[in-house]
């Protein structure tokens, strides 16, 4: 029984994992953007002693229907970005795996890698 794979098809499985590691990268810092937003408001919202940036912190799960509307909103974006990360984990967890197993099937078939590829491992 004889052994192949393309090397168009392996460049192509490589590709597409580190796409999928910078959309990933993207999308925490997406997600630390949010974050940073929705603790701008918080910090606007719920100023304490008139020191700049310091606020004090509410259980805001509590009180959902008494949310300022830029609030609501910022939180909601936020649940969508951490929503997103998760879903692009997946996704990176997923290529990378089929980038690893494509690799050792070519290593353990013998099939020399060209240079372009040895970078990218």
């Amino acid at each position: 029984m004889t052994a192949s794979i393309s090397l168009s098809r392996l460049r192509r499985i490589v590709a597409e994992a580190g796409a999928a590691y910078a959309a990933s990268r993207q999308a925490m810092e997406d997600l630390r953007n949010a974050k940073s937003f929705v603790r701008g408001i918080e910090a606007r919202i719920n100023p304490q002693g008139g020191v700049p940036g310091v606020y004090e912190t509410k259980d805001w799960d509590r009180e959902k229907g008494t949310w300022p509307v830029d609030y609501r909103k910022a939180r909601d974006v936020l649940a969508e970005a951490e929503a997103a990360v998760e879903r692009q984990n997946e996704i990176t967890a997923h290529a990378g795996s089929l980038k690893g197993r494509a690799i050792e099937f070519a290593r353990q078939n013998h099939i020399a890698l060209p240079a372009d590829l040895e970078d990218k491992i």
